[in-house]
């Protein structure tokens, strides 16, 4: 199984890295009094260190509300999806309670404020690729039970050899593939789509996704961060 971004994405998107982690042989099952303190601390901090003026002019928020305005999409009507989070905490909501996974990598996003999300790998038919859609794809969303919409002509999606798994570039998941706690191994991914958000910044969130995921959900995970300018094909 490879991750694969098409050279059509990588020529629209040059400076683009994708920071990936696998994770095989977790436990995801239950819950963790030790995440969910962190879960607290995490939004705490988050509310300390920013306001609702700063997240407008922060650079991964503002980076890819520009990304889908260039892609089509309304960044009003689709708000990226890390800026949704941090728009939800600093209201004063929690972080929310999904899976000891994925709430490992709700709490790396508090942090480096980008983008996360990731599949079930078990679920995944071949090579997980971000390329263009011709349009007129099915794809079955969150919580659905079959194949309600289709992708426009030209959206960024990243898919396998079977179905669409994220519409929007990273906006909207797939149900057949989500990560649930009978998952047990796992693929994440958290892109950088220009220079404004540095290398720096896609490493740590590899780092403290790694850190938490070992801490709560053990197992093993291998990390690397794809470059459009470099390669874009790499083995899973």
């Amino acid at each position: 199984m490879n991750f694969i971004i098409s050279q059509e994405v990588a020529a629209r998107f040059p400076e683009l890295r994708i920071g990936v982690l696998v994770a095989h042989g977790i436990d995801n099952a239950g819950t963790n009094e030790d995440l969910e303190r962190l879960k607290s601390e995490c939004a705490k901090k988050l509310r300390e260190r920013l306001n609702a003026e700063a997240l407008e002019v922060l650079p991964s928020a503002a980076v890819w509300r520009e990304v889908y305005q260039s892609l089509g999409v309304s960044s009003k009507k689709h708000l990226p999806t890390n800026e949704a989070l941090l728009k939800r905490v600093l209201k004063g909501g929690p972080l929310p309670t999904i899976s000891k996974a994925v709430d490992s990598y709700l709490c790396a996003e508090t942090e480096t404020y980008l983008p996360i999300g990731g599949y079930d790998l078990d679920r995944i038919s071949g090579d997980i690729r971000l390329r263009t859609s011709p349009g007129d794809e099915p794809f079955q969303p969150l919580g659905s039970a079959e194949a309600s919409d289709t992708t426009l002509p030209g959206e960024l999606v990243y898919a396998d050899s079977s179905r669409i798994l994220t519409r929007r570039w990273n906006y909207k998941d797939c149900e057949p593939c989500k990560i649930t706690q009978q998952s047990r191994s796992i693929i994440l991914m958290s892109e950088a789509p220009d220079n404004r958000i540095g290398d720096q910044e896609v490493e740590k969130t590899l780092e403290l996704i790694s850190e938490h995921i070992k801490r709560f959900c053990g197992g093993e995970t291998r990390t690397f961060v794809t470059n459009a300018a470099g390669g874009l094909e790499y083995s899973i």
